[in-house]
C-alpha cells in the first residue's frame, strides 16, 4: 500500500485557488511498490531531502537530530517579516490598544513560537526519461548553490514514513504538528481573509483564542505558502505550533537512509562526515555534474 502524508495537504487552502505544481509535490509524496532508482530499501516518493553544510550535517549525525527553527528565521521576506493584519469588527469599533496588542502577539505566535523545519522532494518524472534525475530531490543545483554551501555541503535523504513518525513522536506533547507540501504564490496579500482579524472574535473569547482559531481557518496561507520565486525548492515542511520561542529537536537517527556530498565537497573529509557515515553503515554518494548533468556516485 502506498504512503501520504497526513494533515494539511491540499493547495486550494491558501488563496481558494489550485496550485497545479503543489497538486504534483503531493502526487510526487506518494509511494508505489516501485523502488527508488537511487536508494535501496526506499520506495519511490518516499525520501525527503534537506541540504546544509557539511560542518552542520557532522552535528546531525553525532546528535541524530534536525533542529526547527521560528518560521521568522526562513529567508522568505514573506515569513520572516512581521505580519500587517486589517482589523474588522461586527459593532461600531474596537479598542485600537487591543488590535496594536493583538497584532504583536500574532506575530509572536505564528513567527517565533511556531518552527519549521524544511525538506526538499523528489519531484514528477520528467517526459523525456533523457532528462533524468534532474527532478529527483538531490539533484537540484539551486538547493546545492544556497543551502548545500556551493556543492561543498551535504544533502541527507530521509526514510520519509519514518521521518514523520518521529516528528510525531518527539513533539506530542510540544504542541499541534502539522506536515505538508509547499504552495508557491504572488497572490495579493489584500485578496485573502488571513491578513484580516476580526476583532469582536477578539473581544469575545480573549486574544490567544481568537489567533489559534484564526490561524486554523489560514494555515495553508500563514505557514504552507511562499512566494513564487522559491518554487525550485520543490519544498515539504513540518511545522510545529509550539508554545515557547526556543529551538526543538527532533531525534532523526531511525530516519536518515542515505546522504550525498556535493560535487565539490572536500576530497579529505575535513568535516569528518563520511567517515561518520561509514560508523552508521548508512550509503554514502558523490553528485558528480558533466555538461550540467547530474550523476550518483556511491562511494566505499
Amino acid at each position: 500500500m502506498g504512503w501520504r502524508w497526513r494533515g494539511w495537504a491540499t493547495a486550494s487552502d491558501a488563496y481558494g485557488i489550485a496550485s497545479p505544481l503543489n497538486e504534483s509535490l503531493t502526487d510526487a509524496t506518494v509511494a508505489s511498490d516501485e523502488t527508488h532508482p537511487d536508494f535501496s530499501g526506499v520506495s519511490r516518493g518516499a525520501c525527503l531531502y534537506h541540504f546544509t553544510r557539511a560542518d552542520v550535517a557532522a552535528s546531525i549525525l553525532d546528535q541524530t537530530e534536525i533542529r526547527m527553527s521560528p518560521l521568522e528565521n526562513t529567508n522568505d521576506p514573506r515569513e520572516a517579516k512581521d505580519w500587517f493584519v486589517t482589523p474588522v469588527s461586527a459593532t461600531s469599533g474596537f479598542d485600537p490598544s487591543l488590535f496594536q496588542l493583538t497584532q504583536e502577539a500574532l506575530n509572536v505566535r505564528l513567527k517565533r513560537e511556531t518552527k519549521v523545519a524544511c525538506f526538499s522532494v523528489d519531484g514528477p518524472r520528467k517526459a523525456n526519461r533523457d532528462e533524468e534525475p534532474l527532478e529527483r530531490g538531490w539533484a537540484h543545483p539551486r538547493m546545492w548553490a544556497h543551502y548545500g554551501d556551493n556543492h561543498a555541503g551535504v544533502c541527507l535523504v530521509f526514510h520519509a514514513p519514518r521521518l514523520e513518525a518521529a516528528f510525531r513522536e518527539g513533539l506530542n506533547a510540544r504542541g499541534t504538528l502539522h506536515a505538508g507540501p509547499g504552495v508557491y504564490s504572488d497572490m495579493n496579500p489584500a485578496l485573502t481573509q488571513a491578513f484580516v482579524m476580526n476583532m469582536t472574535t477578539v473581544a469575545d473569547h480573549g486574544m490567544n483564542a481568537a489567533i489559534d482559531v484564526h490561524a486554523a481557518a489560514h494555515l495553508g496561507t500563514l505557514l504552507f505558502t511562499k512566494l513564487s520565486d522559491w518554487s525550485t525548492e520543490m519544498e515539504f515542511r513540518f511545522v510545529l505550533r509550539g508554545r515557547d520561542t526556543s529551538f526543538e529537536f527532533v531525534d532523526t537517527r531511525d530516519a536518515l537512509a542515505a546522504a550525498c556530498v556535493g560535487s565539490d565537497y572536500s576530497d579529505s573529509d575535513a568535516s569528518g562526515v563520511l567517515a561518520r557515515l561509514a560508523a552508521k553503515q548508512l550509503p554514502a554518494f558523490r553528485v558528480q555534474w558533466s555538461n550540467g548533468h547530474p550523476t550518483l556516485v556511491a562511494l566505499p
